[in-house]
């Protein structure tokens, strides 16, 4: 995991095909530039997990704006992941599964909207996709918190970061994609956690505050050792952010 920030970021070389020849392998490199360029007025980001605890939340509160000594600007920015593309059209859009971007493609949501995947999906679908800068394996919503951090948001908000308890605690469970079951609850439960705990640690300076309702309130005890991580409810999070101060 790496420490960056958006503003600094130009680009990167990626790896386009792969080939071997007498047992040996070339690799064709392309340079792709960065291509979004983000000054958010507000500090504050909320991610959009998608696990039951978001449920009941009216996503729509996320689209407002608040007033202060700065004027009237928004309640911040959105990071949403996978398939929320259907239910919600939040800042940014982040998807590295094969399947969902195959089918984000075949849309015309990138035409109007923003959605970050890595270099195998923006090579294969041309023009549909955004590069991730520095991609590394983790989940999405973990992606999408450390994204939020490195465009320079001091406090994130989580929402739907649940762990597993059954395996099937998505809101798009059983749908047509990869959404199925979860068999190995405690190593997928253990990777959230442990990047998570990374993220925090890697950018000391942001807030990060899980945001859930009263059923979904515990978490793992390896957080309690980061000092930049807490957890509020959603009547909490409406006010401490000022959601639905002003009508849009």
């Amino acid at each position: 995991m790496q420490h960056f920030y958006t503003a600094d970021y130009e680009g990167e070389i990626v790896i386009q095909s792969t080939s071997w020849r007498d047992a040996h392998k070339d690799e064709n490199r392309i340079w792709i530039a960065k291509s979004i360029l983000n000054e958010p007025d507000n500090p504050t980001a909320h991610i959009i997990g998608n696990g039951p605890s978001r449920t009941k939340f009216d996503l729509q509160l996320l689209t407002g704006q608040v007033g202060g000594e700065q004027g009237v600007r928004s309640v911040g920015q959105s990071y949403g992941c996978n398939l929320l593309y259907k239910d919600f059209v939040p800042t940014f859009l982040l998807c590295f599964d094969k399947t969902i971007c195959a089918e984000i493609a075949q849309t015309d949501y990138t035409q109007d909207n923003i959605v970050y995947s890595n270099a195998r999906h923006i090579l294969a679908c041309p023009g549909h996709f955004h590069l991730y800068p520095h991609f590394y394996n983790a989940p999405v919503g973990v992606l999408a918190a450390h994204i939020a951090a490195a465009d320079g948001h001091k406090t994130v908000y989580l929402l739907g970061f649940d762990w597993y308890k059954q395996g099937t605690e998505n809101i798009y469970y059983d749908t047509n994609t990869r959404y199925q079951q979860v068999n190995d609850v405690d190593s997928v439960n253990q990777k959230f956690t442990d990047t998570l705990v990374r993220l925090m640690n890697t950018y000391p300076d942001t807030d990060f505050v899980r945001v859930c309702d009263t059923n979904s309130s515990l978490y793992p005890d390896d957080l309690n050792w980061c000092r930049n991580f807490r957890q509020l409810d959603y009547r909490q999070y409406i006010s401490e952010a000022q959601l639905g101060a002003i009508a849009r």
